[in-house]
């Protein structure tokens, strides 16, 4: 009878410390990406406009404003995009999306991928201007 009593006990014992290494396990596997040291990190935004004239871009940034998102400009050769909603989830820029919709401005769904650690390390740091900047010298 104290056997049954020991092997219970023990039984017990060993469920509970495996089920805490499966719990450590998953919740490291289902960190956020933005979060992780990747060697490649993948940037999602949408774009609003492509404009020639620094004054349009200027309109538009302030546009977005109002309705409560920030806008960043990147450089795409003879023009000069607008975009906002800039995140490494592709959910939070897929939320932005409802601000614009409401508002009836046009967008698209861009994503943009990169190695270098440099941008890497601005897009941790929420610098999504200065990647945007960065991306573009890169190109």
């Amino acid at each position: 009878m104290n056997n049954k009593k020991l092997i219970y006990a023990f039984a017990c014992g060993l469920s509970i410390l495996f089920a805490g290494i499966y719990y450590a396990v998953f919740v490291n596997l289902g960190q956020d990406e933005s979060k992780s040291t990747a060697s490649e990190v993948t940037l999602y935004m949408n774009q609003v406009g492509l404009y020639k004239q620094q004054d349009s871009i200027d309109k538009m940034k302030a546009q977005l404003e109002t309705y409560g998102l920030v806008g960043y400009q990147r450089d795409m050769g003879d023009v000069t995009a607008v975009v906002c909603g800039v995140s490494t989830s592709k959910k939070e820029t897929v939320k932005a999306q409802e601000s614009l919709t409401k508002n009836n401005v046009t967008f698209l769904l861009k994503s943009v991928k990169t190695k270098d650690a440099s941008v890497i390390q601005k897009i941790h740091d929420k610098d999504y201007a200065g990647a945007l900047e960065m991306m573009k010298e890169s190109k």
